[in-house]
C-alpha cells in the first residue's frame, strides 16, 4: 500500500524507519519546511514558573541549561520523551492539545498566577495565549521555529498523487494547507477522490477545502502513536477484504 508522508524531512525519516517492518510503499514528500530561529539573549534572564512545549521542534533552539524555570508541560508523548532527552526536570505530560493542556494546567496549578514561557512556530493559533490573558498569568510567545509551505519532493508527490489508491498522512494545519494549494495548482482534484487521508486531528480538515477523499481517518488523539495505531488498523482491515 502506497504511504505519502508529507511532514519534514527529518520527521518523515524517523516515521519511515519505524514503519519500515510493514508493507507500505513509502513516498517522502514534505510539504512544510522548518527553520529554528535564534532565541534572544533576554529571554534567558526572566525566571519561568512554567514552560511549554507544543511540539518537538518548539525544543530545539531552546538552551536548557540557559533557561530558569520550575516546570514544564508538554503535548503528546513524542514532544514528552524528547524534553526529558534533553534534560529537562519536572516534565509533566498532556495527551491532546490545547485544551487538554489548559484543563491540566488547572488541575495543577488552579488560579495561581504564573510566568509562562510558549516556544512555538509562527502559525500557532492564540489558544493558550487567550487562555492565559483569561486566567491572570504572565504569557510570554516566542518563535522558536519558522515554518513555510514548500513541496519539499515535487517528483515524489506527483508520482504518488497520480497513481490510483494509497493513504496521504497530514499531521499539522499548516501542512494541510499547502497540501490543498498544491491540488489546487497542479489540478489533483480527481486524484484526491480515490485515497485515504489520515488526519491528526479534526482540526485540519478545514483547511483542506472542499476536497474530496475516499475515506477520511482521525486520530484519537494528535500525536504519532496514535496516528500509527489508526494506520496499522486500516492497514489490517484491507488486508483482510
Amino acid at each position: 500500500m502506497n504511504l505519502l508522508l508529507t511532514r519534514p524531512l527529518d520527521d518523515s525519516k524517523k516515521l519511515e524507519s519505524k514503519l519500515k517492518d510493514f508493507d507500505f510503499s513509502i513516498y517522502l514528500a514534505p510539504l512544510i519546511d522548518i527553520k529554528f530561529s535564534e532565541i534572544k539573549t533576554q529571554d534567558y534572564h526572566t525566571k519561568y514558573d512554567v514552560i511549554i512545549f507544543t511540539s518537538r521542534n518548539s525544543l530545539q533552539s531552546i538552551n536548557p541549561k540557559k533557561i530558569s524555570y520550575k516546570d514544564v508541560i508538554t503535548i503528546g508523548p513524542g514532544t514528552y520523551e524528547k524534553t526529558i532527552k534533553f534534560g529537562y526536570k519536572n516534565v509533566i505530560r498532556s495527551n491532546g492539545g490545547s485544551s487538554d493542556l489548559t484543563r491540566l494546567f488547572f488541575k495543577i496549578f488552579k488560579h495561581k498566577k504564573l510566568k509562562v514561557l510558549h516556544p512555538t512556530s509562527n502559525f500557532s493559533t492564540n489558544a493558550l495565549e487567550n487562555y492565559f490573558k483569561e486566567q491572570g498569568s504572565y504569557y510570554k510567545k516566542i518563535i522558536s521555529y519558522k515554518v513555510k509551505k514548500k513541496n519539499v519532493n515535487p517528483k515524489k508527490f506527483s508520482e504518488f498523487i497520480k497513481q490510483r489508491g494509497g493513504i496521504v498522512s497530514i499531521f499539522s494545519s499548516k501542512t494541510a494547507e499547502s497540501f490543498f494549494e498544491l491540488v489546487q495548482k497542479k489540478n489533483y482534484n480527481e486524484d484526491c477522490k480515490n485515497k485515504i487521508l489520515i488526519l491528526l486531528s479534526n482540526s485540519m480538515k478545514p483547511h483542506l477545502g472542499d476536497l474530496m477523499f475516499k475515506k477520511i481517518i482521525i486520530a484519537r488523539r494528535p500525536n504519532e502513536i496514535c496516528f500509527m495505531k489508526e494506520l496499522l488498523k486500516f492497514q489490517k482491515k484491507i488486508k483482510k477484504t
